[in-house]
């Protein structure tokens, strides 16, 4: 798993540094799809990195507007439980099919 467009949108939050923007984007290029998921799950801790409920949208709207400045598109995943996944499924097989 390659974390950096994770780190790159908690250090821009947390510590004004958008010095791995470059990294991360670099990174991103490599992948065919890219899937970032609705805000419409309640947040729940992980007990691994997240901060809180307060960074969610923040987090979420670093990450497209980085995603957009660069020309990169993503599809959106939402609903819950079994719909989710199906939503996310539908857009890997759609993807499938254009490779």
């Amino acid at each position: 798993r390659d974390w950096s467009s994770d780190v790159c949108s908690s250090d821009l939050l947390l510590f004004n540094d958008a010095a791995l923007d470059d990294l991360a984007v670099q990174a991103h290029r490599r992948v065919d799809l890219t899937l970032l998921t609705a805000l419409d799950v309640p947040w729940q801790a992980d007990s691994l990195q997240r901060d809180g409920p307060h960074v969610r949208e923040p987090v979420d709207q670093a990450v497209r507007s980085l995603l957009s400045q660069h020309g990169m598109s993503w599809l959106t995943v939402s609903g819950l439980g079994p719909q989710r996944l199906a939503v996310a499924l539908q857009h890997v097989e759609v993807a499938l099919k254009r490779s």
